[in-house]
C-alpha cells in the first residue's frame, strides 16, 4: 500500500468516526427539543414518561459532542501539525461567518414563517414572538443571546458560539505564531499548543462554572480546545509532542472534575478519548466504515442543516396536531416520529442545495441578507 493510499485510509476513517458521533448527537439533540416543545409532547408524554423526562434532562448534554468534534475538526484545517498555517485571520473567519450564516437564513425564515402560521392556532411558550426588523438584524449577527434577545429559533445559539469559538481559536494561533515568529517550527508548536491548553484550562477551571456566562464562547472553551488537543495527540509527528498532548487532556480533565464534578464535561472527556482510542484502532475504523453505520454517518454529514431546520418542522407539526388531535396520545406520539422524520429528509434538501453549494458563500449570504430582511418584515 503506498503512503498516499494510507493517508487517504486513514482520512475517510477518520471521517467516518466524526460522522457517526455527529450523527449520534444530532439525533438525540432533535429528541431533546422533541421533549421539550409543546403540545405534542404533552399529550404523548404518558405513554413514556421515564423516556421524555431523560431527553428534556440529559438530551442537551449531546451539545458537548458537536463542540469536541469542532474543536478536532478546527484543528485539522486550521493547524494540522499545530502550527498555524492560514493567513488573513480576520478573512478566514468572514468565511467562517459566511458559511454557517447561508443555510441558517433560509432556517431562521423558515422558523419565522412556521412560528407565524402556529401562532394562529394555539398559544405555548415554546411559540417565539413576532420577529420584528431589530430582532432580525441582531440574530443576523449571531448577537441575540449576548444581547438578551429571545431566539427565534431552538437552534440560533449554538451557530453563535460556534463562530465565537473559531474566532478565539484563529486569534490564539495567530497569536502563538507571532510569539513565536523568530524561533523554530518546535518551539511555535510549544506556543500554540501552551496558549490553547492555558485558554481550555481557564474555561473549565473558571468561566464553565459560571452559567451567566454560557452566551460567550469562554464558557464552552474548555470542550472545544479538548477537541483541538485531541486532534494534535493523535496526528502529531513528534513522539514528544504526542506525549505533552496526553498529559494535558488527562490532567485537564482530572483537575476540572475534581475542582467540580459536571456531567457535560465529563462526557466531553469521554468523547475526546473516543476519537483519541477510535482514530488509532484499525477495528474501529472498520466497523465505523462499515455500510451498516452509512445512513448515520449520513445523518452526520447533514447535521448541521438537521440542527437548523428541524425547529421550525416541529413547529409547524405542534400547530396541526393541536388543530387535528389535541388529546390523542398515540397520535401525538406518531407525529413526534414524523416530525424526526420530515427534519431529516427537509435537512437533507437543505444540504443539498443550499450549505453544500460549490459556489462562494458570501456572494450568496449577501444576496440572501436583504431578502431575509424583507421576509421578516413582511411577516
Amino acid at each position: 500500500m503506498t503512503t498516499a493510499t494510507k493517508l487517504a485510509e486513514k482520512k475517510n476513517n477518520r471521517s467516518g468516526l466524526v460522522d457517526v458521533l455527529k450523527g449520534l448527537a444530532c439525533a438525540v439533540i432533535v429528541l431533546h427539543h422533541l421533549s421539550s416543545y409543546g403540545p405534542m409532547v404533552d399529550v404523548a408524554r404518558p405513554l413514556v414518561p421515564d423516556l421524555m423526562a431523560f431527553l428534556y434532562n440529559y438530551g442537551r448534554l449531546a451539545v458537548q459532542v458537536f463542540l469536541v468534534v469542532a474543536g478536532f475538526m478546527a484543528a485539522a484545517s486550521l493547524a494540522p501539525q499545530g502550527l498555524a498555517r492560514f493567513e488573513g485571520g480576520l478573512k478566514l473567519i468572514g468565511r467562517r461567518y459566511a458559511r454557517l450564516a447561508l443555510p441558517y437564513f433560509v432556517a431562521l425564515t423558515a422558523a419565522i414563517w412556521a412560528a407565524g402560521l402556529a401562532r394562529q392556532g394555539q398559544y405555548s411558550e415554546s411559540i417565539p414572538a413576532a420577529a420584528s426588523v431589530g430582532d432580525v438584524i441582531i440574530h443576523m449577527l449571531m448577537l441575540q443571546d449576548v444581547l438578551g434577545i429571545d431566539a427565534l429559533s431552538a437552534g440560533a445559539w449554538y451557530l453563535a458560539i460556534d463562530l465565537q469559538l473559531f474566532a478565539l481559536t484563529v486569534l490564539i494561533l495567530a497569536a502563538a505564531r507571532w510569539l513565536a515568529m523568530h524561533s523554530s517550527a518546535e518551539v511555535a508548536v510549544q506556543w500554540s499548543v501552551g496558549l490553547v491548553a492555558v485558554a481550555c484550562a481557564a474555561s473549565l477551571l473558571w468561566f464553565n462554572r459560571h452559567p451567566e456566562l454560557d452566551v460567550t464562547a469562554i464558557y464552552f472553551y474548555g470542550s472545544y480546545g479538548l477537541g483541538l488537543l485531541t486532534y494534535w495527540a493523535v496526528h502529531s509527528s513528534n513522539p514528544q509532542t504526542r506525549k505533552a498532548m496526553l498529559a494535558s487532556i488527562a490532567v485537564l480533565g482530572v483537575a476540572a472534575l475534581a475542582v467540580e464534578f459536571r456531567e457535560r464535561i465529563a462526557l466531553a472527556l469521554f468523547v475526546a478519548l473516543a476519537l483519541l482510542l477510535a482514530t488509532r484502532s484499525s477495528v474501529a475504523q472498520a466497523v465505523l466504515n462499515s455500510r451498516q453505520l452509512g445512513p448515520l454517518r449520513y445523518l452526520g454529514r447533514i447535521s448541521y442543516s438537521v440542527f437548523l431546520i428541524h425547529y421550525p418542522v416541529l413547529l409547524l407539526f405542534n400547530a396541526l396536531m393541536g388543530q387535528w388531535w389535541p388529546h390523542e396520545p398515540w397520535a401525538n406520539a406518531f407525529a413526534m416520529m414524523l416530525t424526526f422524520a420530515c427534519s431529516v429528509a427537509v435537512a437533507d434538501q437543505l444540504y443539498r442545495h443550499v450549505e453544500n453549494l460549490p459556489l462562494s458563500r458570501l456572494r450568496f449570504v449577501m444576496l440572501a441578507a436583504p431578502l431575509f430582511m424583507v421576509t421578516a418584515m413582511a411577516r
